[in-house]
């Protein structure tokens, strides 16, 4: 199992252009794209960010670190955002089954990349439909079509 950080994979910013190279079989995070949620949220995930729209407000999340072998991505939180600027989040995903998957935040808020990597909070995808993600159901996304 590797875990890709991000920033090192080769996304380099340069006078606004971001340049893309390709680093080993997990180079890329296997849930881009634009998804519709159970919610009724669009959330576009791209290689270097999670961002979710829903009646209006829209909360964007920076991509720090993804294992897809884990289904695994930490995130961290605007600078500006209204809870918990700057943390840390650890999101758990299903594998993709015909263009829906279910995604569950298991640990949020926390100090380090690092701490929210190495936390041991958990999910239970055995129902994601119903339970098993803090005791809730997961969210479920569907491959929305613009």
């Amino acid at each position: 199992m590797k875990l890709l950080d991000v920033k090192a994979v080769g996304f380099l910013f340069l006078s606004g252009l971001l340049l893309l190279s390709a680093c080993g079989a997990d180079a890329e995070l296997e849930i881009l794209g634009s998804w519709k949620s159970n919610y009724d949220a669009l959330e576009k995930i791209d290689a270097t960010s999670w961002t979710s729209t829903s009646s209006g407000v829209t909360t964007t999340y920076s991509m720090v670190k993804f294992d897809n072998e884990a289904n695994m991505v930490i995130t961290q939180n605007a600078s500006d955002a209204s809870y918990d600027p700057d943390k840390f989040n650890k999101v758990v995903w299903t594998d993709i089954v015909e263009d829906t998957f279910y995604y569950c935040m298991v640990d949020y808020s926390q100090e380090t990349a690092e701490l929210a990597e190495t936390s041991t909070v958990s999910a239970d995808a055995s129902d994601p439909e119903n339970s098993g993600c803090g005791g809730f159901s997961w969210t479920k996304l569907t491959t929305h079509v613009e």
